[in-house]
């Protein structure tokens, strides 16, 4: 008997590549967006930590060199910070949303964001700091952050002391994404001492 070597080969019909197809495009259209949520949230998070860790060592540097404490009001204060923290741009008290964003999402602690008006925002009293009596400036620093600064007057410093960070010296809002969406609190938007935003109550 002749043996002509055929073989018999085994492939997927046109219907299982399309139902596998499927299966995966569902599982990547719940997925993906869930990992994309998470790594947007990281990225937040790495940002303000790295900045506050700049900050705060700008102001060590202030206090070390005691030019932290001693101003009257915020733009005094600022102008000594760009010289420790590469500051691209300061914005007086009446132009501050050439420096920020004009509307963010705000909710302190539990509390839902809820949409403020930035145009109202002018004084420490809108940070919840009702005893400074300082304006805000705005500023946009190098690396992209945008911020309002309020600047604490009764803040103290101690040249001898490493454990004078300074950031009681200031209240600050601060956006890691500069101008970007989605402008949220917990999410790009971060804060130093503010505990309410205008009449939104932390």
């Amino acid at each position: 008997m002749m043996n002509y070597g055929f073989r018999r080969f085994f492939a997927f019909t046109l219907a299982e590549v399309l139902i596998t197809l499927g299966i995966i495009g569902i599982v990547a259209a719940l997925t993906i967006p869930t990992l994309v949520s998470n790594y947007k949230q990281r990225a937040w998070d790495t940002a303000a930590n790295v900045f506050e860790r700049k900050l705060e060592e700008s102001l060590k540097a202030m206090n070390t060199q005691q030019t932290l404490a001693g101003y009257r009001n915020t733009a005094d204060f600022v102008s000594e910070l760009s010289k420790h923290f590469k500051i691209t741009r300061v914005c007086k008290n009446d132009d501050l949303l050439t420096c920020f964003e004009d509307k963010v999402m705000w909710g302190a602690g539990d509390a839902d964001p809820e949409e403020v008006d930035m145009a109202n925002i002018k004084t420490a009293s809108h940070f919840g700091q009702e005893d400074w009596d300082t304006e805000i400036i705005g500023v946009q620093f190098a690396n992209g952050t945008t911020g309002l600064v309020a600047y604490n007057p009764d803040c103290t410093q101690n040249p001898y002391s490493n454990q004078v960070t300074g950031t009681s010296c200031l209240a600050l809002l601060y956006d890691t994404d500069g101008f970007k969406t989605p402008n949220t609190s917990g999410k790009d938007l971060r804060s130093i001492n503010v505990s309410k935003l205008g009449r939104t109550c932390a």
